[in-house]
């Protein structure tokens, strides 16, 4: 298969193909190699190899491509193409290759094998892993020392530490983004050649982010809670850390379900920038429940940092030290008429009710499900396998004059062996016939012309 320019200028057997292109009018010299004469078909270099023909040879790969369209090996192979299939090979295909298994590896055997990889990939690059912990560690320590010890009564400080702590964990999962979107080039290739499931693939990708998850949601966490001055019990902290986790578990396969599904890294992106915007705009803080437009509160129910925040902000004002009548010399419920922290939970129109912890927690869980069978089916019947920006676009002819020009320079180097082509204007001459009348006693030739113009006789009328 010869291509040029996008354009397929011949497909056939190797024995065939100096015959065919002496056929087109191009003849390969007993001193060059086979390889050289046809990459040099289609090219400036072609002038060297053309003999002659009766009608003019091919000079563009389009032109090329347009004459073995028109061969007799081209439409052999269509030929053959449209054949019917011999029924020998058919029988050879149901006894032998449909016995035979599409994965060579069980699914558990499969899924195993590609977590192994998966693990030894993601943790075997130490500086990514060291930069992502550090970063985490000096992230919740300037969390702390800004909101070191706060005050519970300070409804907007705390809920601001929750807010903050979910947003910082859901955007540190889009930095997968660039990891995935390469991935994705392997697997479409790995796949193809059946080397694995398409499941096996999105369970092993997944699982293999859960320490990583989990590390940070130990050391953020941590930080945060303790010294940001939450409720020192260890009951309401293991439910902190771990609606935090699930959380960050749910934005990551978010992020992944985008890689499955974009075109390329220039869209997904700013896609999930766009997406994480959406999510904290309607998370309950920034914007309160109360304050959206009934036409855009999907957005705040659909938003895992809403579910989020929501079980943060009641894991903490409904515990048993805060959901009292009477804190720090204040009567909530006589002056407001309930207790602490349902009155500073209703200021932003966060539900008061304990069970919402459990749904918030099911809710980022099955966030987590959806978008990992969203991934599979993304990756399984969605492929971006072709190349992008292929410009096939006419080249203009150009001039058929050929000229080789040598320099007395170029004649004297012993080296310069080097062929040069000048492409040479075909230019029209305008020239339009005058008649002159003079008046003369007797003919005679007209003097003093150019040496080019030949010999004018004047005769008398």
């Amino acid at each position: 298969m010869i291509l040029n320019e996008g354009q397929l200028m011949y497909h056939g057997p190797c024995n065939n193909v100096e015959e065919y292109f002496e056929s087109l009018g191009f003849k390969c010299p007993p001193q060059r190699d086979i390889a050289d004469y046809l990459l040099d078909l289609g090219t400036r270099e072609q002038y060297q190899y053309q003999v002659e023909r009766p009608t003019k040879q091919p000079r563009r790969a389009s032109e090329f491509a347009d004459a073995f369209r028109e061969s007799r090996l081209y439409q052999e192979s269509l030929y053959a193409l449209e054949a019917p299939y011999d029924p020998e090979l058919l029988q050879s295909v149901e006894q032998n290759m449909k016995l035979m298994p599409q994965f060579s590896q069980s699914f558990m055997d499969s899924t195993m094998t590609l977590l192994r990889r998966q693990l030894t990939i993601t943790y075997r690059n130490k500086p990514f892993i060291f930069g992502r912990v550090l970063m985490i560690a000096v992230m919740g320590l300037l969390f702390c020392t800004v909101f070191y010890d706060f005050d519970p009564t300070e409804v907007s400080v705390v809920l601001g530490v929750v807010f903050s702590s979910v947003m910082f964990l859901s955007m540190g999962q889009s930095s997968q983004i660039a990891t995935y979107m390469a991935e994705r080039e392997v697997f479409y290739k790995q796949r193809g050649a059946n080397f694995f499931r398409t499941s096996s693939y999105v369970l092993a990708t997944s699982a293999s982010q859960i320490p990583l998850a989990l590390v940070e949601t130990l050391i953020f966490g941590s930080l945060v809670y303790w010294l940001c001055g939450f409720e020192s019990e260890f009951q309401l902290f293991l439910i902190f850390e771990f609606v935090l986790f699930v959380m960050n578990l749910a934005m990551g396969m978010w992020f992944f379900f985008l890689s499955s599904v974009g075109p390329n890294e220039n869209v997904v992106t700013p896609l999930g920038m766009v997406s994480v915007l959406v999510f904290i705009i309607f998370a309950g803080f920034i914007v309160t429940k109360s304050q959206i437009p009934d036409y855009l509160i999907w957005a705040h129910w659909i938003s895992p940092m809403t579910w989020s925040i929501r079980a943060l902000s009641i894991n903490q004002y409904r515990s048993d030290n805060m959901d009292v009548c009477v804190y720090d010399g204040i009567d909530y419920c006589k002056d407001y008429g309930k207790t602490m922290g349902v009155y500073y939970l209703d200021l932003f129109g966060i539900e008061t009710e304990k069970y919402w912890i459990v749904y918030g927690i099911i809710y980022s869980l099955v966030i987590y499900v959806l978008f990992m069978v969203m991934s599979f089916l993304g990756l399984e019947y969605l492929r971006y396998e072709a190349p992008e920006n292929v410009d096939v676009s006419e080249k203009p002819l150009e001039d058929e004059s050929y000229a080789l020009l040598k320099t007395p320079k170029n004649a004297r180097t012993p080296d310069a062996s080097g062929d040069y082509v000048v492409q040479l204007d075909n230019r029209e001459k305008n020239f339009t016939p005058v008649t002159v009348a003079v008046s003369m006693d007797s003919p005679c030739l007209v003097q003093s012309l150019p040496s080019w113009v030949p010999p004018v006789l004047v005769k008398r009328r």
